[in-house]
């Protein structure tokens, strides 16, 4: 019988006509139900709503912190790689410089004609020389 209400109107044809049961007619009393639609059940809807929709933020905040930290990570990686590969061509870039100078040192006439000397040659004579015809 909880959160039944039962509502009595008295009618103008019950007030002047005396109580008899010989008559015939009773009045008989119909229940309502009254669901509780009142300010309790408007706060808890409300506050089931405002509880789902913290929710919703939280996560949505955490995707996009989450979204955040994997694309921070992505760019940190990719300057690491960037910073490596611009120290290697750097590197790269001396030791061709350094090598093309040692080949130019190495092959010129004055450095050929030094190891020449060191190993006993000398530039050809007339009579080193021979024709065929």
């Amino acid at each position: 019988m909880a959160g039944k209400v039962y509502t009595v109107k008295p009618e103008s044809s019950l007030i002047n006509r005396p109580a008899s049961h010989s008559s015939g007619y009773v009045k008989r009393l119909k229940p309502t139900v009254s669901k509780p639609t009142g300010q309790a059940e408007r706060m808890e809807e409300e506050n089931l709503k405002e509880v789902i929709i913290d929710y919703i933020e939280k996560g949505a905040l955490l995707l996009l912190t989450l979204l955040f930290l994997v694309v921070s990570i992505f760019f940190a990686h990719k300057i690491y790689q960037y910073l490596i590969i611009k120290v290697e061509k750097n590197k790269l870039s001396q030791e061709y410089t350094y090598l093309t100078s040692e080949i130019t040192r190495l092959t010129s006439r004055e450095m050929l004609e030094e190891k020449a000397k060191k190993l006993g040659l000398r530039p050809p004579r007339e009579n080193d020389i021979i024709r065929v015809r």
